[in-house]
């Protein structure tokens, strides 16, 4: 980067952020420009294996794919950021049972510096290695009046014992975060609920009743929008809300890069709000968030 006080992160952006995902990863990258937060790719990175069978099937073989990621990442002195939810679960769950088997860690041929790698979520990676006070002193825009629910669902903070960033039960990370911008954090019980994008495939009533009871929790502790740092959670959140009466009408899901982007001064298309499926921008122009027009 060409300023001074930039910063440097091992980027492993997953199979879904390079496909499936491509706004959350455009909407990250807006935001990173601001922050001075260089995002250096993993060359050759692989799937983390978290949506194989493998992961329920074979400790080994699902241990060594995220395996092969923290090697690679170890060559580099610099945290590694994987804003997948989902390669972020899986990354931290290999190291939490790497220690645990060191016998594991010999047969796959793995260094011990692979157990020292700092890896961040884009919750903590925004919180504890960018800072609030650079982001607050970066705020051009900030989302005033803007009731945000923040939904942190079920692979940020769990399992509990592998090492987490915030309380597993009470979180304030998200929330601390969108008061940096400027936003209004609501407080409503479901924050840590899953909403069942793991069952969108087989189950769907079960993930529509999910997505329905976590949307009326959001909307009546005021949430005009929800903010996630979950891919699945952000698709199913939109796509699964069905009517939700008494108030039918959908609840805007968006990042949590978003609105970070959008308070320190990107475009709504840098941002890639005009990929979700369900247009927050009437609500950011009727807070002065964005123009009218979206830009």
């Amino acid at each position: 980067m060409a300023t001074s006080d930039a910063l440097a992160v091992t980027y492993y952006p997953g199979c879904s952020l390079e496909s499936t995902a491509r706004e959350y990863a455009e909407s990250i990258s807006a935001m990173c420009r601001k922050l001075d937060v260089e995002l250096i790719e993993l060359e050759g990175w692989t799937c983390c294996g978290a949506t194989s069978g493998g992961v329920l099937l074979d400790h080994e073989a699902a241990t060594a794919l995220p395996a092969l990621t923290l090697q690679a990442a170890a060559e580099f002195e610099r945290p590694v950021f994987a804003p997948c939810a989902a390669c972020y679960n899986r990354l931290m769950v290999a190291q939490r049972d790497l220690r645990a088997e060191p016998e594991l860690m010999e047969k796959l041929g793995l260094e011990p510096r692979v157990l020292d790698l700092k890896v961040y979520s884009l919750v903590d990676l925004l919180r504890d290695f960018v800072g609030l006070d650079r982001i607050r002193e970066r705020v051009v825009a900030p989302l005033t009046g803007i009731k945000v629910a923040c939904y942190y669902g079920c692979l940020l903070l769990r399992p509990r014992d592998m090492e987490l960033f915030d309380d597993p039960e009470q979180p304030r990370s998200m929330e601390e975060i969108i008061e940096a911008i400027g936003g209004d954090p609501v407080e409503w019980a479901l924050k840590m609920e899953c909403c069942g994008a793991g069952l969108a495939a087989t189950m769907q009533d079960a993930c529509e009743h999910l997505v329905g009871r976590l949307v009326r929790n959001a909307r009546a502790a005021g949430g005009e929008c929800a903010a996630t740092a979950c891919q699945l959670c952000s698709m199913n959140l939109e796509s699964r809300q069905g009517d939700t009466s008494p108030a039918a009408k959908p609840l805007p899901v968006v990042y949590l890069s978003d609105l970070v982007g959008l308070a320190l001064g990107c475009t709504v298309s840098e941002v890639g709000l005009g990929r979700h499926l369900v247009d927050v921008r009437p609500l950011l122009a009727a807070r002065e968030a964005v123009s009218a027009e979206g830009h």
